[in-house]
């Protein structure tokens, strides 16, 4: 053996009493690249012709100090760390927006390396809590997984810091603002200096479609309807083929149309409502005097409250078979889709619940490439073969794609007509596009001649109505309006979306005679709120307005609630009287309730049901005179 301080001794001689080392065996699947072994080294890697030896575990490190279990990440093979920073320029260090780490509560100061703390203290904004704002680009990718909204607990550490600057003039301290924020447009609010920072929504911007001036201000979710020659030209624009036809406004262009086109025509009314067949607005003709008399008569003729804008006439041709082609969009997968029936000429609802079988579906992403050979399966479901399937597939997918490209939430043609020499032609079409696209479809509408001012519902909207989106569009925080009027004797002021739809079912369900619908939430203003309840208590015929929602989070309670007691005394009268229940828990409930408490309006908590809150408003109403 060799000397304890010197080395080991030599060995043998290169071929001289060395043994040879065993051939190693075959490597375990976790060390081959290429393996799915899902705590494999190699997991995911590219196979390696040579099989390489597993490399070796990185050294023990210190634990890191922002670790919450004071552990660091052992380091991954072929990790080159993290980027290099650009010579000779600063790293972006903007606000972080809402943030926290979740390992680090008081989300204070991160470091990575040494460098510049990288996120601030935290901001207090009034964006969407679960929305996050911009991070730092230097911020590694293993920490952005931890980035969440802040803790409630951080609010009173966060006293006096203000949100970042977006430009304009900022008020001094005590101008009739918040202290604690830049004062813009809080101001103007009749509440203003009252209503605690975090309540505060935004800057004072308007939001979306609810401000904006000219075409849709105002108008909600109502489709834009389009009459049926004027569907008729949007399926032009596609290719989509067209029996002949031509729109006229009176009866002697009607008379030429009929002429032109040389033989039977149909003569329909143009209006924007259905059952036009039964009320005597489609008529058949064999000459063009006919033809003539025909379109004196329409024109002259009311259907459900609308007087036509014109008469269509259209060729009347021999058909071998009607089939229904349509694009509607699913509210509950949130995907258009195609809708494709072979007994056209019937409302597709109707085929819906007696020959279910008869229809075919089909749902389509609005955002990936939109393949044809979808609505070519849609259309063969139903065993269409052959030619027919050839020929109607290019017509279900262009309408499918002018759907996408003018905004449609409805395109159907019915009947979509097979003639004798086996050509499609649509016969008839309907076509219903979002309002607020509007805006971005100015060159289409301009073309088919629809005015800003047209508001293209099924029927025209009452004064009543045309108040009510007034009021939510005069103001753009929250809203207050939708309203649509009603022959009854209890208003209704009533939360948004699907609660409002759940109470007004309620009321009438429980006997009650509603005097209206309409949608308040999204933490409207005091005087938006204000206006919409005086709007209600002054219908004739109302006797008593109920106040509901479902529980809410984004809607201040004391804010509906003093805007409804200031509608009832500017009025004159008794807000214990007019208000037969008010029903809204949430935020800031107890402000809410102590408002009423003083003017002894009967108010329920989320203790009482929507449905058992409806019951006793109509209770209290009584039945209607």
């Amino acid at each position: 053996m060799g000397h304890p301080l010197r080395g080991p001794p030599a060995g043998a001689a290169r071929g001289q009493g060395r043994t040879r080392a065993a051939a190693p065996g075959p490597r375990h699947p976790r060390d081959l690249g290429g393996g799915r072994e899902p705590r494999g080294d190699r997991h995911g890697e590219p196979p390696h012709a040579g099989h390489e030896l597993r490399p070796g575990r990185p050294r023990r490190v210190p634990a890191d100090e922002d670790d919450a279990r004071g552990r660091r990440a052992p380091g991954v093979p072929g990790d080159r760390g993290p980027r290099p920073r650009r010579p000779g320029r600063a790293a972006r260090d903007g606000p972080a927006g809402p943030l926290a780490l979740l390992d680090r509560p008081h989300g204070r100061r991160l470091h990575v390396g040494g460098d510049p703390a990288l996120l601030r203290a935290l901001r207090r904004h009034q964006g969407h809590p679960g929305l996050r704002d911009a991070v730092p680009g230097c911020v590694p990718a293993g920490l952005r997984g931890r980035l969440v909204a802040p803790p409630g607990a951080d609010r009173d550490r966060q006293e006096g810091l203000q949100p970042a600057a977006r430009g304009g003039q900022v008020r001094e301290e005590g101008a009739g603002c918040d202290p604690r924020r830049a004062g813009r447009a809080h101001d103007r609010r009749e509440d203003a200096g009252r209503r605690d920072l975090e309540a505060v929504q935004g800057h004072g911007h308007a939001r979306g479609d609810a401000r904006r001036e000219g075409p849709g201000a105002g108008e909600g979710v109502r489709p834009v309807r389009f009459y049926e020659y004027e569907s008729r030209r949007i399926l032009a624009r596609e290719g989509i083929p067209l029996s002949g036809h031509g729109f006229a406004t009176n009866a002697e262009q009607a008379k030429q149309i009929a002429a032109d086109i040389g033989g039977p025509v149909v003569v329909k009314s143009q209006v924007l409502t259905g059952g036009r067949m039964k009320a005597g607005g489609v008529k058949f003709a064999d000459t063009p005097e006919e033809a003539e008399a025909h379109a004196r008569e329409i024109l002259a003729l009311e259907i459900g409250g609308h007087m036509p804008r014109g008469v269509l006439v259209d060729s009347k041709a021999a058909i071998k078979q009607e089939y229904y082609a349509g694009v509607i969009y699913d509210g509950i997968r949130k995907l258009p889709t195609y809708v494709f029936s072979d007994m056209g000429g019937i409302d597709i609802e109707e085929v819906a619940e007696t020959h279910p079988d008869r229809i075919g579906r089909g749902h389509f992403s609005t955002i990936l490439p939109r393949m044809d050979f979808r609505a070519k399966d849609v259309v063969a479901s139903l065993g269409i073969t052959g030619s027919e399937l050839n020929r109607l597939t290019p017509i279900l997918a262009a309408l499918a794609r002018l759907f996408l490209k003018y905004d449609m939430t409805l395109a159907e043609i019915n009947p979509l007509a097979q003639l004798e020499d086996g050509t499609f032609v649509a016969v008839d079409a309907h076509m219903e596009m979002e309002n607020e696209a509007r805006v971005r479809q100015q060159e289409l509408l301009q073309e088919l001649g629809v005015g800003d001012e047209e508001t293209r519902q099924a029927r025209e909207p009452t004064e009543f109505e045309i108040e009510g989106e007034r009021i939510d569009s005069v103001d753009h925080r929250g809203v207050a309006g939708n309203v649509t009027e009603f022959d009854g004797n209890l208003g209704l002021v009533i939360g948004a979306g699907g609660g409002s739809l759940t109470l007004f079912d309620a009321v009438r369900r429980h006997g009650g005679k509603p005097a209206n619908y309409c949608e308040i939430g999204g933490n409207p203003s005091v005087s938006k709120a204000k206006n919409l309840t005086k709007l209600v208590l002054q219908k004739p015929g109302v006797d008593k307005i109920a106040v509901m929602m479902s529980i809410v989070s984004n809607t201040r309670v004391d804010i509906v609630a003093r805007g409804v007691i200031k509608a009832c005394l500017e009025l004159g009268h008794d807000p214990a009287e007019k208000v037969a229940v008010f029903r809204i828990p949430g935020a800031w409930e107890e402000e809410g309730f102590k408002i009423l408490d003083k003017y002894g309006v009967e108010y329920y908590d989320r203790s009482v049901s929507m449905h058992e809150a409806a019951r006793r408003a109509v209770e209290k109403v009584g039945a209607p005179v």
